[in-house]
């Protein structure tokens, strides 16, 4: 049921978008399923996209969605340019291919409205078609402290004070652990009762593609000095709990440790997006 109509928006959210054809009438249609009508900013910025991304989210334009295109292919070009429209706070940032409801952004902007300067869900890990050794690796994931903190969400949000910890959004590759340095520890909240719902991998070979972005990003901001209390269990701790847990342990330990390896001789532009494709195919895959 559609929530009652807004006078004025309650946040605005931005979206980035590089080829996102298969998967942003999903995220758009998730937000919108029982949001009140203007109740959010929604600005979708296509940035590089050779595919109907631009197309399919113009669609929504009924709905409020705004969606623009900028040649550049860089999701921190698109930050930058979707703040540049933006006029409401507080502001969400949200990856083009997450699912999370109005309700969910409520309890963001709630959270915000009580103090905290930065705000997002907890991640809901889908799952489906997930090989053996995706789903051992996230048996460990799940469990560490930083998602409780909402790393790995694919959202975050940030109150007005929280957003003028910076000016624009530099060209990192780690946006949301970016953000996560300059807001710390008590000053960013995950409600228990937001959610995102995440696509994982489906193989190891796509889940190790990921990594080797999020790795190469948060070591472009340690080389920085930045750094995010993530606070909870740590690996040690996940065993310590469910010794059962050790060979999963294992296995979550090696691909990190490979992704460390590799891109430590690795430029920025080398990692370029590596991003995995199974999340925006489809079907059941396996590792062996």
């Amino acid at each position: 049921m559609t929530a009652e109509a807004t006078h004025q928006p309650i946040a605005s959210i931005v979206i980035p978008a590089h080829n996102e054809a298969a998967v942003i009438a999903r995220t758009l249609s998730s937000l919108l399923a029982d949001s009140a009508e203007g109740e959010f900013q929604i600005i979708v910025v296509c940035n590089g996209c050779s595919d109907r991304t631009f197309e399919i989210s113009s669609e929504f334009a009924n709905r409020g969605v705004r969606t623009v295109s900028i040649e550049t292919p860089s999701k921190i070009a698109a930050l930058n340019a979707g703040d540049a429209l933006a006029n409401v706070m507080p502001r969400i940032y949200m990856d083009a291919d997450i699912r999370m409801t109005a309700a969910s952004v409520r309890k963001l902007v709630a959270t915000l409205d009580s103090g905290a300067l930065a705000a997002a869900p907890r991640p809901w890990l889908d799952m489906d078609g997930c090989s053996t050794l995706v789903r051992s690796y996230f048996k460990v994931w799940s469990r560490l402290g930083h998602v409780s903190r909402g790393l790995g969400s694919g959202v975050y949000a940030l109150s007005a004070e929280g957003r003028a910890r910076f000016a624009e959004f530099p060209d990192v590759i780690a946006d949301d652990y970016f953000v996560y340095c300059l807001v710390n520890g008590d000053e960013r909240v995950s409600p228990a009762d937001a959610v995102s719902v995440v696509e994982q991998p489906r193989t190891v070979k796509d889940l190790a593609m990921r990594r080797l972005r999020v790795e190469k990003g948060n070591s472009e901001l340690r080389a920085q000095g930045m750094s995010a209390v993530s606070g909870g269990a740590g690996l040690v701790d996940v065993v310590k709990a469910d010794p059962r847990l050790l060979p999963n342990a294992l296995l979550y330990a090696g691909i990190h440790a490979w992704a460390r390896q590799r891109v430590s001789r690795m430029s920025a532009a080398e990692v370029g997006w590596q991003r995995d494709q199974s999340t925006r195919t489809g079907g059941v895959t396996s590792d062996g």
